[in-house]
């Protein structure tokens, strides 16, 4: 995929090419997708927004490897749908990544 350079990068933006298509189903229980990342910001939107609903959570780590640019794409994407969560800091194993996105969830309240 190449890169848009002039993707529109604002919540308005993001919005209608995230929440505009059709949308998973409602279901009785919720997923969580978790996921480290570091390139191809417009194919990430597009896996989110075909698995995307309201009662998914979706939590991401930027790799520090990652582009500015990319930082600041994903940190937009996070500030614009309230259930996609973004962590930071250095990894030291996977499994500091999973108690990151396992302390996000636990806070949140499921029906």
């Amino acid at each position: 995929m190449v890169p848009n350079r002039h993707l529109d990068m604002s919540c308005k933006g993001i919005r209608l090419r995230v929440l505009s298509y059709p949308r998973q189903p409602a279901t009785n229980y919720a997923i969580a997708f978790a996921r480290i990342v570091h390139t191809d910001y417009e194919f990430l939107e597009e896996q989110l927004r075909s698995s995307y609903s309201d009662e998914n959570h979706f939590c991401y780590h930027v790799d520090s490897k990652a582009s500015s640019d990319f930082k600041k794409s994903m940190k937009a994407l996070s500030t614009c749908l309230p259930n996609v969560y973004l962590t930071d800091g250095p990894l030291s194993s996977i499994q500091h990544l999973v108690d990151d996105f396992a302390q996000t969830l636990a806070r949140l309240q499921f029906a």
